[in-house]
């Protein structure tokens, strides 16, 4: 996934065999199957070792190159294991807060309408590996970095929150246009919804541009200002 460009080297990789309900990418485990393969064969030779000799022999090879059950890590151990990383687990504690829809803000992952490489992009903010200056001076180390302070000059510490929402400097300009494309997209499905425009008219949210006004015999639809 890495050398294809799906997935960040330092991203977390707990969450790679979690489904994509739950915040993951949704890939099989491997080393579960190979248990789940290995406990099957046991139960079976065991159940037929008392009315058949050579079952019998394969079961006492099982049972003494492994005398106990292989633990089958589920998929409430991962989660567990992905919460308790440090910086990797800032992300499923937040989406798991009484207050946040969790199934909502993972649908976007099992919608899968992103390319590959949108989607590893997207979960490396989540793990927040991206290098900004507080990351490449307090997790890497990199002695390159002097100071961990925003690079647009607004003395605040650059962290992946700082740069998402948080930086004076971007909210007059990157913060308005994210803002207005939301805003565009919202108009555009609104106008579908109640046929105020036909499905041959939609287009990409970049290329949209809202009407004023839109109506038809059922609905009216004054446009949204933007700033």
């Amino acid at each position: 996934m890495t050398r294809a460009r799906m997935h960040h080297p330092k991203a977390s990789t707990e969450r790679t065999m979690l489904p994509r309900c739950m915040g993951g990418r949704g890939l099989v485990d491997i080393n579960n199957l190979r248990k789940q393969q290995i406990e099957g064969m046991r139960i079976y030779f065991m159940e037929k070792s008392t009315s058949s000799s050579l079952h019998n022999a394969v079961w006492k090879e099982l049972y003494a190159s492994s005398p106990t059950v292989q633990h089958i890590s589920t998929n409430c151990d991962k989660l567990e294991l992905w919460k308790s990383k440090p910086l990797h687990g800032r992300h499923p504690n937040e989406a798991s807060k009484d207050n946040v829809d969790n199934k909502a803000s993972n649908h976007w992952l099992v919608a899968g309408c992103l390319f590959p490489e949108t989607e590893g992009f997207m979960i490396a903010i989540q793990d927040q590996v991206i290098p900004t200056r507080n990351y490449l001076k307090a997790i890497l180390r990199d002695t390159g970095v002097v100071s961990d302070s925003c690079r647009y000059g607004c003395n605040a510490i650059e962290t992946i929150q700082h740069i998402t929402s948080g930086c004076t400097c971007l909210a007059g300009t990157e913060y308005i246009d994210r803002h207005n494309s939301v805003v565009k997209m919202l108009h555009q499905q609104l106008a579908l919804m109640h046929c105020l425009i036909s499905s041959t008219q939609s287009v990409p949210y970049y290329k949209y541009e809202p009407e004023p006004v839109l109506e038809n015999s059922n609905f009216g639809f004054i446009g949204i200002e933007r700033f």
